[in-house]
C-alpha cells in the first residue's frame, strides 16, 4: 500500500513539473514576435521606428535570434542593413549573448559581418516590450520596442 502511495505521489509531483515547464515556455513564446521602438547609438544617434523580431532561430535548435530591419548606425552610414543576430538564448524572460558575428542581408544574400562581432547582448521581454543593449564592435546600442 505505501508503495502504490509513493508511486502516486511521484506521479503528481512529475505532473505538477511538467505543467510548469510548459507556463514557462508558452510565456517565452508569447514575448516573441515583432517590436517597433527607437535604437539609439553610443547614446547619440537615434534610429526612430526601428522594427526587430524577435524568433526561434531558424539555423540552431533551441536558440533564438534577432532580426533587425533597415538599420542605420550613423547619419553618414550609405546604406541600411538588415541583419540578423543568431544563436541567442532566452531565458527568464532575458535574452543574451556573447561574441556573436552578426549577419547582414546584402541584395537578398545572407553575409557574415565580422567587423561589428556583437558582445553584451541582453534584452528583456515583458508586457510586450523588448529592451535592452548590445555592442557592435565599439558601437553600443540601445533599444527599447513595443509589439
Amino acid at each position: 500500500m505505501k508503495q502504490k502511495l509513493f508511486i502516486l505521489f511521484a506521479m503528481t509531483i512529475a505532473l505538477i513539473s511538467c505543467n510548469k515547464k510548459e507556463e514557462v515556455e508558452n510565456t517565452q513564446q508569447e514575448q516573441t514576435g515583432s517590436y517597433v521602438g527607437v535604437g539609439v547609438v553610443d547614446g547619440d544617434y537615434r534610429m526612430e521606428n526601428l522594427k526587430i523580431d524577435f524568433l526561434k532561430s531558424d539555423s540552431i535548435e533551441g536558440a533564438y535570434q534577432l532580426n533587425m530591419y533597415q538599420a542605420q548606425f550613423a547619419a553618414n552610414m550609405p546604406v541600411k542593413l538588415d541583419i540578423i543576430i543568431d544563436g541567442l538564448k532566452y531565458e527568464n524572460n532575458t535574452l543574451t549573448g556573447n561574441n556573436i558575428v552578426p549577419y547582414a542581408i546584402m541584395q537578398g544574400v545572407r553575409m557574415p559581418y565580422q567587423r561589428y562581432i556583437v558582445t553584451n547582448l541582453k534584452f528583456t521581454t515583458a508586457d510586450n516590450q523588448l529592451k535592452g543593449s548590445l555592442n557592435f564592435g565599439l558601437y553600443e546600442v540601445t533599444y527599447e520596442g513595443k509589439k
